[in-house]
């Protein structure tokens, strides 16, 4: 007998959309998911979208997801599965990495309105190798087993789930014309961030790593230095006996150059006090190279 009681998902949705599949493979259907119904809110950055697709037909997707702490998710309506079957759920996605090396990006699986604990898929760095690559898409299967769930029931009720924070995600369905593409090799695992059609090269010209994407046609990043007002605002922590020197050894590698990229900066921090070599060693070795490259091109 099949549970006719309405799921907390379903009770924060207002309806229930069953689709039944036999078992077997299916795929991301865009049309069919909304935003995470607990989380439709301005936080939640999910657009609804049509991207021109691989195959350079005009397809319905999802992009989700910011540089920002905004977890971000959509989730499919609930889908009656056999129990004790086997399925393979595949899409593609492009994105889901920044280069900062916190980002998170996910694919979930809530069996029964279990949502304490759901099965977690990491679609970032590797954790899950993609069966296919073609420019900057990934192709992903995702194998599950149903289970025995609930003893008197005859069917397990799941929910499908994307989830992003601090980094830009999109998702296309699998099409069955996406099986003649090629499959390309995968980018430069050095590379600190995946192809992404937020920008139009794929990659940002003005980080302090896009030489090695674009080379000398990158665009430098811009100088910021110190203002007055900030110069005084430092200046007033250090007098207040704020340890200025152990704030910035808690700064990303990429914020510390920007902030020693600027010749200012440097003289501004020395007349302060601030310790300048010990900043330095918290500086990746690849990110010093670069900077002493600029330094001795400039």
């Amino acid at each position: 007998m099949e549970n006719t009681n309405q799921t907390k998902r379903e009770a924060q949705a207002g309806t229930a959309f069953y689709a039944h599949h036999p078992e077997g493979t299916f795929t991301f259907e865009p049309r069919t998911w909304q935003v995470e119904p607990a989380r439709n809110n301005w936080s939640n950055k999910v657009e609804r979208t049509f991207i021109t697709d691989m195959a350079g037909d005009l397809t319905e997707a999802f992009c989700i997801g910011d540089w920002h702490k905004n977890w971000s998710s959509v989730e499919s309506p609930n889908i009656m599965l056999d129990k004790n079957k086997s399925y393979v759920f595949t899409f593609w996605l492009n994105g889901g990495e920044n280069d900062r090396l916190d980002e998170l990006c996910q694919f979930r699986i809530y069996l029964n309105d279990n949502s304490e604990n759901p099965f977690i898929f990491r679609l970032n760095r590797d954790y899950i190798k993609p069966t296919k690559h073609h420019q900057g898409w990934y192709r992903y299967e995702i194998p599950f087993n149903t289970g025995s769930g609930i003893a008197h029931h005859n069917n397990i009720n799941i929910t499908l789930q994307f989830a992003a924070m601090d980094a830009h995600c999109a998702f296309l369905p699998d099409k069955a014309e996406f099986a003649a593409l090629l499959d390309e090799e995968i980018p430069n695992p050095q590379l600190p961030q995946r192809h992404n059609i937020k920008f139009p090269g794929g990659y940002p010209r003005d980080s302090h790593w896009s030489h090695l994407v674009y080379g000398n046609t990158a665009t430098p990043p811009p100088l910021h230095p110190f203002s007055q007002n900030e110069q005084n605002k430092l200046q007033q922590l250090i007098t207040l006996g704020v340890d200025i020197e152990s704030i910035l050894e808690h700064m990303d590698s990429e914020d510390l150059i920007n902030l020693l990229r600027t010749p200012n900066n440097l003289a501004q921090l020395t007349n302060l006090g601030i310790d300048i070599e010990s900043i330095i060693e918290h500086i990746d070795s690849e990110d010093l190279t670069n900077l002493l490259r600029e330094f001795l091109e400039s």
